[in-house]
Order: structure tokens, then C-alpha cells, then sequence
């Protein structure tokens, strides 16, 4: 069974403990959670101009749900509340397809060299995913739900960096066998780009067959996304960015079609 905070050993402390000393886990299926969805969605929308289309998407949103649940006493649980894990606030997505101005060149030869080359663009860009700082040890002993610190001041860093994004001193370990007083997902990891583009071409050297070029790089722009920060209370780093990701690659490829 699921317990809560409690100086006593674990064991001794579950409810059918002096029935079943053996059995440490007893499933019980109940409806608890609920979740939420709001947004915004806004498009601009160029279907055909000069040869160009393009797509632009905003989302402004909040997700909510409360599957975090904990316990307060035996058979006595109650639900968190929160930002859900997935929660993004803004993103934006960037569809463009230009088919380059070269079919009417008067110099025939360079025509045949530049006609018929399509270039594809896909951005997106975006706010970070919510995340919430935890920690290790055994201030609740082994109780059932996700052991948070106390929030004791003002996480919010005034210049946000990668050497600090939030301020650690916020943070401080509850008493012994309480549950913290952090809410769940309040802060904010860092958000993300990405420009992905791509140049491709047909030809038709028969009637038959069509061979297919195509040129693609994605993270064009070679950009480093900072992971989230370090998190845990008290450990390397607590409250720094240490890890990134992102790197520009690129293919070529031939096709055949037939």
C-alpha cells in the first residue's frame, strides 16, 4: 500500500503489515486524474506568390493536469496539480517551399543548369518544457509520491545563464518525514530551434525515368540547444546547465524513379 511520510520503518508502517508481513505492494486501480488543454492557434498562410508558398503556425497554450499523487496518510491520497511534463506555452512552426526564378533565363545553357531546383525550408521554434526540483535522501522515508524540497525565496534569477538559471538558495530540504512545499513543474528549461532546409531536382533523361536530387541539411543554422539544469538538491551543478545538444548534418542523395 501507499504510504506517507513517517519516522518508522517502512515496512511496519503498512496498513496489513501485522496481517501479510511479507506482502509490500497491493494494487488498486481508481480514477484520480484529469487534464486540460487550452490554446490559442493563429496561421498565416501564403498559398502561391511568384513561386513561393509558405505556412506559418503559433500555438499559445497551457497544459494542466494533476497526475501527481501523494499521500498524507494511509488510504488518504490527494492530487497535484500542476503544469503538465508535456506543457509548451508558445511554438511556432515555418513550412516554405520556393521554386528558384531560373526557367525563363534567356541564356539557354545556364537555364538547363539552374531550371526546375526547389527549395524547402521547416522551422520551428519553441519554449521550454516545465521541470520541478527534487531531491534525493530520506526526508519522507520511503513515501509514496515525488520528494520535493522546500521553496524558501525566489527561484527566478534576474539574468537567467547556463551558469545559473535559477537561483539555488530558492531551494532548502524540508523537515524530516514532511513533504515539501515546491509546487510541482514551476520552472522553465530552456527553448529550442530548429531550421531544417533542403534544395532537390528532377530530370527526365527518358520518357520512362525520372532521377531525383536531393540536397538536405538539417539544423541548418548549426544551432547548440542547453538542456535542462541540473535539478537535484545538492547535487554537481544544482541549478547550471551542463549538457546541449544540436548539430548541423547533412545528406545527398540520388533518386531513381521508374
Amino acid at each position: 500500500m501507499a504510504r506517507p511520510p513517517g519516522a518508522a520503518n517502512v515496512q511496519t508502517r503498512r496498513v496489513y503489515s501485522p496481517i501479510y508481513p511479507n506482502v509490500t505492494t497491493i494494487n488498486t486501480v481508481q480514477n484520480y486524474y484529469t487534464s486540460s488543454y487550452n490554446a490559442l492557434q493563429t496561421t498565416l498562410e501564403v498559398r502561391e506568390w511568384r513561386g513561393m508558398t509558405l505556412n506559418v503556425n503559433h500555438t499559445w497554450a497551457h497544459s494542466l493536469d494533476n497526475t501527481e499523487l501523494r499521500y498524507l496518510g494511509y488510504n488518504l491520497p490527494v492530487t497535484i496539480k500542476g503544469s503538465a511534463n508535456s506543457d509548451i506555452r508558445h511554438r511556432v512552426a515555418i513550412t516554405w517551399v520556393y521554386d528558384l526564378p531560373f526557367n525563363s533565363m534567356s541564356n539557354k545553357a545556364v537555364s538547363l543548369v539552374l531550371r526546375n531546383w526547389r527549395l524547402n525550408a521547416l522551422g520551428v521554434a519553441q519554449t521550454g518544457l516545465p521541470f520541478q526540483v527534487t531531491q534525493t535522501g530520506t526526508q519522507t522515508n520511503n513515501a509514496t509520491g515525488t520528494n520535493r524540497p522546500n521553496q524558501v525565496g525566489d527561484f527566478h534569477a534576474p539574468d537567467a545563464t547556463t551558469s545559473q538559471w535559477f537561483i539555488p538558495a530558492a531551494f532548502s530540504a524540508q523537515p524530516a518525514y514532511t513533504w515539501g512545499s515546491e509546487g510541482r513543474n514551476l520552472l522553465n528549461a530552456p527553448g529550442k530551434w530548429n531550421f531544417d532546409l533542403s534544395l532537390h531536382r528532377e530530370f527526365r533523361p527518358t520518357e520512362a525515368m525520372t532521377l531525383q536530387f536531393r540536397w538536405e541539411a538539417f539544423d541548418f543554422t548549426n544551432t547548440v540547444t542547453p538542456a535542462a539544469p541540473v535539478s537535484v538538491l545538492g547535487a554537481p551543478g544544482f541549478g547550471s546547465i551542463l549538457t546541449y545538444t544540436g548539430n548541423r548534418q547533412q545528406q545527398v542523395a540520388l533518386k531513381i524513379l521508374f
